[in-house]
């Protein structure tokens, strides 16, 4: 796990309200929160396929590997991938501290967006960590489990 400037060590129950759990990639963010039980959001991007390389990969003897710079796609791609972490951030409005996992880059994004997006000390305590795609219930159960919260227990069987 990587602390982030104000990162705080475990969140006690009683602040679980402001208290988040994000899993975020380019294309959708899915966000826990606990407030008398799990509150799941989504937010969808719109953000274009991110391409590798340029041309047909051999170097050229003027610009070298990589051709002459970021394709015209790139600028687009950074400014819809901007407007995509600041709904996100718009969405952890008021939370105090939170964790953001997900594969790549984008969740080192999303934290300079927060950082950003709340001025004059007002930065939730953010951590972040690699974590592969999790389906809603898995970061409902990762939620409880950071939160120090029992997992739900359903009666088996009748007659008991």
């Amino acid at each position: 796990m990587k602390p982030m400037p104000g990162a705080g060590v475990g969140v006690p129950a009683a602040r679980s309200g402001s208290y988040a759990l994000v899993w975020i990639d380019s294309h959708e963010a899915r966000l826990v929160r606990w407030a008398d039980g799990p509150r799941l959001a989504v937010v969808t991007s719109d953000v274009p396929v991110h391409r590798r390389s340029t041309g047909d990969g051999r170097p050229d003897g003027v610009t070298g590997h990589g051709g002459a710079g970021p394709e015209p796609a790139e600028p687009r791609r950074l400014a819809h991938l901007e407007r995509y972490l600041e709904r996100v951030a718009a969405e952890l409005d008021g939370v105090a501290a939170v964790e953001v996992l997900g594969p790549g880059t984008v969740r080192e994004h999303l934290v300079r967006v927060l950082g950003r997006s709340h001025p004059g000390g007002l930065l939730p305590a953010v951590t972040t960590e690699a974590a592969p795609r999790m389906t809603e219930r898995q970061l409902i159960a990762e939620l409880r489990r950071r939160l120090g919260l029992a997992p739900p227990r359903r009666a088996v069987g009748a007659g008991r």
